[in-house]
């Protein structure tokens, strides 16, 4: 009965610690997991990804990235390689960022200033920012795909 429960909970995706992680900046199955931007300044400092699939099927991401961007602009994206999101019309998925300025030398989230999505059908996640100084800052999310990972080889 546990062991029924246990592969239960792992196919719908409460044991997400279960699952395989992949880390930003290495090469899984011949292709590279990177994260970038166009923005001048931006840096990855971490990048953790875990692909799985929920009981109908649907293929899913949790992300969980660390950032410093030294940039005069609010808005940016970033590129993750190998993914694509939900293939849905007007389906803009949020996901949450948490910063840190060296004006405000703390981290705050406020869901009206720092906010994230990613639109139908692409690798681009867009941050909207409160602020244009240098910043760390935290990505973290759960967003729907089309497929699983070109670097992925398991859920």
């Amino acid at each position: 009965m546990a062991q029924d429960i246990e592969a239960l909970a792992h196919r719908i995706g409460w044991m997400e610690n279960n699952f395989k992680q992949y880390v930003a900046g290495n090469t899984y199955n011949g292709v590279a997991l990177t994260v970038s931007s166009l923005t001048a300044g931006f840096s990855l400092l971490y990048g953790s990804f875990t692909p799985y699939k929920k009981i109908d099927g649907s293929v899913w991401l949790k992300f969980y990235f660390g950032f410093d961007c030294n940039s005069t602009g609010t808005n940016f994206s970033v590129v993750v390689s190998g993914i694509k999101s939900k293939i849905i019309s007007s389906y803009y998925q949020p996901f949450l960022i948490v910063t840190s300025s060296a004006a405000a030398g703390h981290y705050t989230f406020s869901s009206t200033r720092n906010s994230g999505t990613i639109s139908p059908n692409t690798n681009n996640f867009y941050f909207f920012l409160s602020f244009g100084d240098t910043i760390d800052g935290i990505a973290r999310g759960e967003i729907e795909l089309e497929s699983l990972p070109t670097w992925s080889d398991t859920f």
